[in-house]
């Protein structure tokens, strides 16, 4: 796989470039064979994300693989396309990062100046990690097979996504929580007032309400206090 990103124009719009990537995806997604991925350049948003469903992902040392080019990233959150250096040092499209994350499954070494120095060489780089890759998939299993690789991509990124949803609940409850006793113990001092009048040492009880649509308060005043 070396592919830059889909096209995003109106164009491509019309001519169903969402619909065919999502068709691509269910279909390489249910192929019956063992499908190995090498991304050998650039793999680059949605022309990468049709083309890159397989049970396998192998990736050159030199190589990138992001959901959306660096120039489109940068231009998108800063609204200037010359910040393309932050922003593929926030996508993490390098293989290493990749591999960290488990995006990928093996870095393949790149002769020196990169694969397109020397072709042969870096075929004979490939041929290694690319047979081991067949021989660990070719199973007689193919419904495990296929049930594999399903997972394989949909527990991509799931682990972010569950951390910041348990923080984020647990903030709330927390707020809610300490909001919720803080008003109890507000009404509470509100509400209930023991007065104790020295001349005649009799203690006067008085509930204070607060009505909601009314900035009138009432006062009960209960009988003798022992």
């Amino acid at each position: 796989m070396d592919t830059p990103a889909a096209f995003p124009g109106v164009e491509s719009e019309e001519r169903g470039v969402a619909e065919a990537i999502a068709f691509n995806l269910r279909e390489m997604s249910m192929l019956k064979v063992p499908v190995i991925v090498v991304i050998t350049g650039e793999g680059g948003s949605g022309g990468a994300l049709g083309i890159a469903i397989g049970d396998r992902i192998l990736m050159q040392q030199f190589a990138i693989y992001s959901v959306i080019p660096p120039e489109g990233c940068a231009a998108i959150l800063w609204r200037d396309a010359q910040r393309k250096v932050d922003a593929a040092n926030a996508l993490k499209l390098t293989a290493p990062d990749l591999l960290g994350r488990g995006i990928i499954d093996e870095i393949v070494p790149e002769p020196t100046g990169g694969a397109h120095t020397s072709l042969d060489e870096s075929a004979a780089l490939l041929d290694g990690p690319l047979s081991q890759a067949l021989i660990s998939v070719s199973t007689p299993d193919v419904e495990a097979r296929l049930a594999r690789r399903y997972e394989k991509f949909r527990e991509m990124g799931a682990w972010a996504q569950i951390l910041q949803t348990k923080k984020r609940a647990d903030r709330c409850n927390n707020r809610h929580s300490t909001s919720t006793q803080r008003r109890r113990d507000a009404k509470n001092e509100r509400r209930f007032t023991i007065l104790f009048t020295p001349a005649t040492r009799r203690g006067t009880l008085k509930l204070m309400s607060r009505p909601r649509r009314s900035s009138v308060r009432r006062r009960y005043v209960s009988s003798r206090a022992q």
